[in-house]
């Protein structure tokens, strides 16, 4: 996992990211914790507690666009993504093109805390399998 940094970010800028997952500040887990993953299966992490919005929005474009409201919902989704609420202030934001790979492979996944816990190494499956 590559870790971006408010010194090291210059060279991560507008990442081709296909899904990430957002702990909002208080969240379970690590507060303020992104975890992004591009197309070739590389893996990221920042935590927007860490560094400034200049640094999180040009590393992940996506994440300019989201706002969470009360309960997990999402108020504001960037245009061609979906959301799913992690549970516990936790998101998962994934492009609207790998949506349905994605919930195939987690058809079987009721509680939100084991998709929390499993989205990771799913997306990094589908990845290699090159189902995407």
């Amino acid at each position: 996992m590559v870790e971006i940094t408010q010194t090291n970010y210059s060279d991560f800028q507008k990442l081709d990211i296909l899904a990430f997952s957002c702990a909002e500040c208080g969240a379970m887990g690590e507060h303020g914790g992104i975890i992004m993953v591009d197309p070739q299966g590389h893996v990221y992490h920042t935590n927007m507690l860490e560094v400034s919005e200049t640094v999180l929005f040009s590393v992940c474009p996506p994440l300019k666009n989201c706002w969470w409201g009360f309960f997990g919902h999402c108020e504001k989704l960037p245009k061609g993504w979906m959301h799913q609420y992690l549970g516990c202030g936790n998101h998962l934001l994934v492009k609207e093109d790998y949506v349905k790979e994605l919930r195939k492979r987690t058809k079987d996944i009721k509680q939100r805390g084991e998709l929390y816990q499993k989205w990771l190494m799913i997306v990094l499956t589908m990845i290699k399998e090159s189902n995407v």
